[in-house]
């Protein structure tokens, strides 16, 4: 017996003790040998459907994690054509009616999970909504329904970063570039902050090459210590040193030139003025 969902309901099934079922969710119940007359004492509730799926069909992996067995859960009103639990992913084959929506909930023990973790449909990054608690992950997915391959990849992305240059005089602008991508893919439309001394001053969001840009003008003599932080993946680039001094003075050369010349003016004038007298 399998109670219904909406993306924020679901039909809560509550079974007596005295029921003996084989096995149980809180919206679906198997039951084996059961006398047929004990299903008038089944109970039924609408509760608030936690996952923010529709329809959803449950999927319960037992994998070996950490040395133990641990279940993986999927839950998505997609049809399930594949699944597969490797070291570093777990991929999907999902398949839907073309044009409606489909989602896609899954909870994956820590334990499984080095690094961060990064959603890919078909070979293009995604951004999911994750949370956690204590224990577990839970990653959220919408998409349009046609056959796709879903990989939930855990790793560390690679934030770069470059200046167009380490030494400026005051009131100079120095430019920041760099990109985010994981394994050479781009993460593309993510916020990026720029930190100088470890104080955030400008933020921006990568672009469909995943590529940022800064341009900030410095404008007191010091040295500064330079960085790019991506809070969403918990990434930032390496340090770069920015040394910024007082711009230079004119030479003094130039001032004594600017003197023999008001010099020579003067004399000039005065000479003309005695040859005319």
């Amino acid at each position: 017996i399998e109670g219904g969902s909406s993306e924020s309901e679901l039909i809560e099934i509550i079974v007596p003790p005295h029921v003996h079922v084989a096995e149980k969710t809180r919206h679906r119940v198997t039951f084996k040998g059961i006398n047929f007359n004990e299903l008038k004492d089944l109970a039924f509730k609408v509760v608030r459907n936690a996952w923010g799926v529709a329809d959803a069909n449950i999927h319960e992996i037992e994998e070996l994690i950490a040395g133990k067995k641990r279940k993986i859960i999927a839950i998505t009103n997609s049809t399930l054509r594949r699944f597969q639990f490797l070291v570093d992913r777990i991929e999907l084959e999902v398949e839907g009616p073309e044009g409606t929506i489909g989602a896609l909930n899954m909870t994956i023990p820590k334990e499984a999970v080095s690094g961060v973790i990064i959603v890919y449909i078909d070979k293009s990054i995604v951004t999911p909504t994750i949370s956690m608690n204590a224990t577990h992950y839970f990653v959220f997915v919408k998409y349009t329904h046609s056959i796709h391959t879903i990989q939930v990849k855990w790793g560390i992305p690679q934030l770069s970063l470059a200046v167009s240059s380490n030494k400026v005089h005051v009131g100079e602008s120095i430019t920041f570039t760099g990109s985010l991508s994981f394994e050479g893919t781009p993460i593309t439309g993510v916020d990026v902050s720029l930190y100088i001394n470890d104080e955030p001053v400008e933020s921006t969001v990568t672009n469909i090459n995943g590529e940022y840009s800064f341009t900030y003008a410095f404008m007191n003599e010091g040295t500064y210590e330079c960085k790019v932080v991506c809070e969403t993946y918990e990434v930032e680039s390496e340090v770069q040193t920015i040394k910024v001094s007082a711009p230079p003075s004119p030479p003094v050369m130039l001032y004594g030139l600017a003197i023999v010349a008001v010099v020579i003016i003067l004399v000039a004038a005065v000479l003309m003025l005695r040859r005319k007298s």
